[in-house]
């Protein structure tokens, strides 16, 4: 009867909705894709119920209606939904017992058609429970398993599917009937049962299907890794062998020993050792002064083959003992860094001569112990021979080892070793970091931060003064070897690194984090600029000893100037900040240091590393040895030559040579008169050619110059003096005879004296050599007088060299004598002075004659 009840209603039920009928009867019905279907589903859980149109739809309804026969509901009403607007599905969330009933569909398409597909009916059970249920489980090949699924409900069917991986498709692994129990046994697991699994349950009465969540089952062909020796407690002697056994039955790829202050929590544990085992089983650790080890808790740590999970033994008691008996001594420190500590050792028995500490960092085996300190001891008594830390440092941490020696010629004897722990500090402090820069585009930054302990983590931060580009952040570990250095280098800098940097430095523990921040650093990029050599000297020609100037100006201030030597190795450069801003010249007052050759100017605009270079200046530096003389009167034309030769070790290139006299006569190779010069710069010979007349008497300068770009550089100089000796024989009748009477006058009073006076002839001998010897003295003296510096001689002359003359009117010539010429410079060892001896123009041969005396 309630059957037909719920036919009439749905029947009638188009004409109470004002709605156009149409038959349903069919499967396929016009207008749908996809009509609502009947389900079972419990409680608390979700569904859809679908309807779909194949064209848009105008309006979508839902209607409810209870099974005890009331009137329909109107649900939900909403317009079609989906790419083409013909989506009517309704879906239905936390499901209860109220919304078991008939649920009917009413489409209104486009075209005003009504669409009423058959109705679905939703069946609500209450919510099933899974007593156990199926989880992840790995098991070695071999081994039995059992995956568990069952539920306090009645059971009518158990199923289990079984999938390889995720892209397979579930198979139907086994099932089950009336079974209280359906977990799943397994009892000689392979490799090839390895996948997913998920266990499947219909309850009596109740036509839903339940399924568990799939899990993994993973089968693994390791077995459990075994330690075919574990550590154990050891006691050893001071400065003994030793060792603590630990051996694997699996092989194992490395091995690790860690150390643990005794009494303290893991975050002290320190890594000791990290080695390959030799045959890939025996990590045992061997001790070669057990002085230098630390006491506490050891653990063993192997990394198996294939693995990248360290396993840990048990840990276990190092201790060490000492025939030296310590009344007082510290056997373990911890500290925070920065903080003050002491390390107590005080002997009892007998004085102590000298105390000595032996330090030893944690892990470094194969690194010897330090001798810190020696010190005789403290106290009245001579027995205290403790050390105070100030401030413990992080590198202070390790072993530390107290040593006595009771006499001098004895060994010292150590005590027990102490060990000093080191963690974070209370805060966090900066103690260096970079100033503010200015620094070119494409170049290299460097940003210094430094920590007064050490960090776990750097953390640089910019923000950039364009605010088109966006913040940066970089992040990064200290050095291991530097924890307390978080500078960081950035290549290739651009206008995006302009702005203010700021360097945060943090360290984590489990306690807890400190963190601190730098004051910030304002970093300026600027693009750079091409610099322009000006003005640059190319080649020059100085003297030793002289003030010279190798000019260079650049276009624009730079920040650096600096010239260097092209030449062979050893590098010569000059390096110096510029004049004015853009005048890189390089004043040199003494060229002796100054190598010769090849230099070239450089600069550096600000914020940039590298130089740029301009041309070559080529240095030469001329080093004279000395100017010589001579001169030669020619009988063909009766016409002087006066001859300057200029010694030095440079070429002659740039140099000029020109002669002066008193009366404003100033003769070079360009000057047309009766005055001819003539240089050759392969021998340095300067010649003067002219007839010489009354008005030439006097002095003659030669003189060698160089044109530079700081002026005229003189080189050297020579002199001639030319005089007028008229002959006067009479005269040279009368000095020679008052000579001859003088010499007879002395004859005859020596002999008187001789003869007359025997005691006072030996007087006379004995002052006359004393004459002699103030005589040989004075020639000793001269011989031994300093002689002109080199630099001196090698530029002046300091006696001109004389020429004496006799003119006599005959035919309208004069006749010439020359009686004498004076050297031409200093008397130096290692030069030729040339002289030339009488000459007489009227008797003397018909070629020229040229005499030279080499050396003194």
């Amino acid at each position: 009867m309630s059957r037909f009840l719920k036919i009439f209603v749905l029947s009638f039920l188009p004409f109470v909705l004002n709605l156009e009928w149409v038959d349903c009867s069919n499967e396929a019905i016009v207008g749908l894709e996809e009509s609502p279907q009947n389900v079972s589903i419990a409680e608390e859980d979700s569904t859809v119920i679908n309807c779909r149109a194949d064209s848009s739809v105008k309006q979508c309804k839902w209607l409810w209606l209870a099974e005890t026969g009331e009137n329909p509901i109107l649900v939900e009403e909403f317009p079609g939904f989906g790419e083409r607007k013909a989506d009517c599905s309704l879906q239905l969330k936390n499901i209860t017992k109220e919304h078991q009933g008939i649920w009917s569909c009413v489409v209104k398409l486009q075209n005003r058609t009504t669409v009423r597909p058959k109705p679905a009916t939703i069946w609500v059970h209450d919510k099933f429970v899974f007593k156990e249920s199926p989880a992840n489980v790995t098991v070695y090949e071999g081994d039995p398993v059992r995956i568990p699924c069952s539920s306090t409900d009645d059971m009518e069917l158990c199923q289990w599917f079984y999938r390889k991986d995720e892209n397979s498709a579930w198979e139907n692994k086994t099932s089950m009937e009336n079974a209280n129990d359906c977990s799943l046994v397994l009892s000689d697991v392979g490799l090839l049962d390895s996948g997913f699994f998920k266990c499947g349950i219909k309850r009596a009465g109740v036509d839903e299907f339940v399924e568990s969540q799939p899990i993994y089952l993973h089968v693994d062909d390791d077995r459990p890794f075994e330690f075919a020796q574990v550590p154990v407690n050891s006691v050893f002697d001071t400065g003994s062998t030793g060792a603590i056994q630990c051996k694997t039955k699996g092989e194992v790829q490395e091995c690790r020993w860690s150390w643990q202050p005794q009494g303290y929590s893991i975050e002290w544990r320190v890594k000791m050792r990290q080695f390959v085992p030799e045959d890939g089983h025996d990590c045992a650790l061997h001790f070669r002064d057990i002085s230098t080890e630390p006491e506490g808790l050891w653990i063993c740590s192997v990394l198996p083959v294939n693995s990248s999970e360290y396993i840990e033994t048990e840990p276990v008691t190092l201790q060490i003992q000492s025939d030296m008996e310590a009344t007082v001594l510290t056997r373990s420190v911890a500290v925070a860094e920065g903080m003050p500590a002491s390390l107590r050792c005080e002997i009892d028995s007998t004085k102590v001569e000298e105390c000595r500490w032996r330090w030893h960092h944690f892990g470094e085996v194969d690194q010897p112990t330090i001798v810190v300190r020696s010190f005789p001891p403290y106290g009245d008594s001579n027995r205290d021979c403790s050390i105070q830390f100030t401030s413990v440092m992080y590198e202070q941490q390790g072993v530390w080892v107290c040593g006595v020696r009771f006499r001098g010629e004895q060994q010292f004897k150590e005590s027990m070793p102490s060990t000093v722990s080191v963690r974070m500090p209370g805060k966090l402090r900066v103690v260096d970091v970079s100033q503010d820069k200015v620094i070119a585009e494409k170049e290299t930054l460097e940003l210094i931060c430094r920590s007064a302990s050490v960090v776990d983590e750097c953390v640089w931060s910019l923000t950039p003064s364009n605010k088109t580009y966006n913040p940066t952040r970089i992040e990064f570990e200290p050095d291991q070897y530097d924890r307390r250095n978080c500078t960081i280098v950035l290549k290739n800098i651009g206008m995006k690194h302009d702005g203010e940097w700021k360097c945060l430095m943090r360290v984590e523990r489990t306690e807890k984090t400190l963190e601190t921040e730098s004051e910030p650093i304002h970093v300026k990029v600027i693009k750079p600029e091409n610099i322009k050599f000006n003005k640059v000297t190319t080649a020059v020609d100085v003297l030793p000893g002289q003030q010279s100037t190798l000019s260079c100006f650049v276009s624009h201030p730079v920040e650096m100037c600096q010239w260097r030597w092209l030449g062979i190795a050893p590098f010569e450069y000059k390096e110096f900040p510029p004049l004015d801003g853009n005048d890189c010249s390089l004043n040199v007052t003494d060229m002796d240091v100054l190598r010769e050759g090849h230099w070239q100017c450089g600069a550096k605009n600000i914020g940039q590393r590298a130089y740029q270079w301009g041309p070559i200046t080529s240095l030469q530096i001329v080093y004279t040895e000395n100017i010589s003389t001579r001169f030669w009167i020619s009988e063909y034309n009766n016409h002087l030559y006066l001859v300057c030769r200029l010694g030095t070790l440079a070429p002659l290139d740039n140099v000029k040579c020109h002669w002066t006299h008193p009366m404003k006569k100033n003769v070079t190779e360009d000057t047309e008169s009766r005055y001819r010069t003539t240089f050759d710069k392969s021998t340095g010979e300067c010649i003067l050619v002219f007839e010489y007349l009354m008005s030439d008497l006097g002095q003659w300068d030669c003189m060698f110059d160089v044109q530079t770009e700081n002026g005229t550089v003189r080189l050297g100089n020579a002199k001639f003096l030319m005089l007028n000796n008229p002959q006067n024989i009479r005269l040279r009748w009368v000095v020679g005879m008052m000579a001859a009477v003088i010499l007879i006058l002395s004859i005859t009073l020596a002999v008187t004296f001789i003869y007359m006076c025997p005691a006072r002839r030996d007087s006379a001998k004995s002052s006359i050599s004393v004459a002699g010897n103030k005589y040989n003295n004075k020639e000793e003296q001269q011989k031994n007088a300093p002689s002109v510096p080199v630099k001196q001689m090698a530029r002046y002359t300091e006696q001109p060299t004389r020429i004496d003359f006799k003119f006599e009117e005959h035919l309208n010539r004069p006749t010439t004598h020359i009686e004498y010429i004076t050297p031409t410079s200093s008397s130096s060892a290692h030069h030729l002075y040339e002289r030339v001896g009488r000459l007489s123009a009227s008797s003397s041969p018909t070629h020229k004659t040229l005499y030279q005396n080499i050396g003194e």
